[in-house]
């Protein structure tokens, strides 16, 4: 279907060049459509530059909260609020994680990163699915939060305004966050009364209810100072994130250098081999035998500490 439209897009430029050119006379409209073509591809590849560096930041980062457990943490601590929105999912199954990766990635604005998360979220879904040539409910319901799920941090639109040099990009941030809280929130309505699914229990209440009386508790000066509170969320959002991934990966060089050391001993005879021919080439050098041992050991450490490096990053 995509490749029609944009083959419909060419077709109608060209007629409607054509028909300039040819009824009112403007004999330069195809050197304006070649240059308004280049000037657009330009447009496209600046702002996709300057999106690259974001999108990489903040998918590295959810690729590092869920290899490091964060994404298992959030399922808990949003657990009973998904048990209760969807009842057909099993505690601790794999749906729960996807659905929380791909929400997290569109209150960040990143839709790309949660286009795939959403993928892979529905193919959970559709593992407990009884009829698989028809949407469960819970599937619906799912499809509804993903597209109209609240913004955060509009990261993709921030990163738009600031490269098509926009006065103040974060103009639009609480606007946004008004806007997508009400869509999600109707979604919600709407699919739970389609589908007869109760909201009236204290958890969905006190989620949706604390929710709301955030977004309620904007005043109309706040409004235009969502410059500011954009930073500090970025700021707030780098120091956590800055302290998070030191830890994580101080955690993960740690074990991946015990399970190196675990093969480095006298009965292993890789290790035995590696260790001789050190030892044989130090030994060439004219050092003595104690001082080949050390200086074999001390390459070993620097193997050992470099395959920890590669392991881990």
């Amino acid at each position: 279907m995509l490749n029609w439209i944009w083959a419909l897009f060419f077709v109608v430029a060209f007629i409607a060049a054509v028909v300039q050119a040819v009824v009112y006379g403007r004999t330069d409209v195809f050197k304006d459509v070649v240059g308004a073509l280049f000037d657009s591809a330009k447009t496209a590849f600046e702002i996709s530059i300057g999106l690259t560096g974001v999108m990489s930041l903040w998918l590295g980062l959810m690729r590092i909260a869920e290899q490091g457990g964060v994404t298992e943490l959030i399922a808990r601590l949003v657990g009973p609020l998904f048990r209760r929105l969807f009842p057909s999912v099993p505690d601790g199954h794999p749906a729960i994680g996807a659905i929380v990766m791909n929400r997290s990635a569109n209150m960040l604005g990143l839709d790309n990163a949660a286009t795939p998360l959403g993928l892979k979220a529905m193919k959970e879904l559709q593992g407990l699915n009884p009829d698989p040539d028809r949407a469960s409910n819970d599937m619906i319901l799912f499809m509804v939060l993903n597209a109209s799920s609240v913004t955060l941090v509009p990261i993709s639109i921030l990163t738009f305004r600031a490269q098509l040099h926009a006065a103040n990009p974060a103009d639009v941030y609480v606007p946004i966050l008004i806007a997508t809280f009400i869509a999600d929130l109707s979604g919600l309505l709407i699919v739970a009364a389609v589908q007869k699914l109760s909201l009236w229990n204290g958890v969905v209440l006190a989620w949706v209810g604390s929710l709301t009386l955030a977004i309620a508790g904007l005043k109309g000066p706040e409004i235009g100072q969502g410059t500011g509170l954009n930073n500090m969320m970025r700021q707030l959002g780098g120091s956590f994130g800055v302290a998070i991934i030191t830890t994580i990966i101080h955690i993960r060089m740690g074990q991946n250098r015990n399970i190196m050391l675990e093969h480095i001993h006298n009965y292993n005879p890789a290790f035995l081999t590696r260790f001789n021919q050190m030892v044989q080439n130090f030994l060439a050098q004219g050092v003595s035998l104690t001082q080949a041992q050390q200086m074999a050991y001390g390459s070993m450490e620097g193997v050992v500490t470099r395959q920890t490096m590669l392991t881990t990053f």
